[in-house]
């Protein structure tokens, strides 16, 4: 089983080492280059996460910014930022483009109920935009 995480900050990092460690492969997107970068080099650039863990898993570990290895995945987790607007509301935009870009790329996208549990968000925005990008119904595939 592969699982993606997309956004490779400091909650997408430490899942991509915690399941590579359980033996797991991973497919990690992040748009900024610096980081698959970082990660192809076994270089941590979190604090938390030593590099000598980050290097041990390396092989476990698809690293890229396009979207499309995704395709294999059993499982995505979206751990882009949500940054607050000027009305101190959660700006949703990259996890919006993110949903877009995953369903995009994988059939399986929609083909979950689980996937709009985000903190403090709407029920209803990440599944019209699983469905729509990957033309699935959420829970019927």
């Amino acid at each position: 089983m592969a699982v993606g995480i997309v956004g490779l900050g400091y909650v997408g990092l430490p899942l991509l080492v915690a399941f590579a460690e359980a033996g797991e492969e991973v497919i990690a997107i992040d748009v900024d280059t610096a980081k698959i970068e970082a990660i192809e080099a076994g270089e941590s650039y979190i604090e938390d996460i030593a590099s000598e863990r980050l290097a041990a898993v390396r092989d476990q570990v698809i690293a890229d910014n396009h979207f499309a290895p995704l395709a294999r995945a059993e499982a995505v987790l979206i751990c882009v930022p949500t940054p607050l607007t000027p009305n101190r509301e959660p700006d949703l935009g990259p996890l919006n483009a993110a949903a877009e870009s995953v369903a995009r790329v994988s059939s399986r996208a929609a083909d979950r109920s689980g996937v709009d549990h985000v903190p403090g968000h709407h029920p209803g925005v990440l599944v019209p935009i699983l469905e729509r990008e990957s033309g699935l119904s959420v829970g019927r595939g």
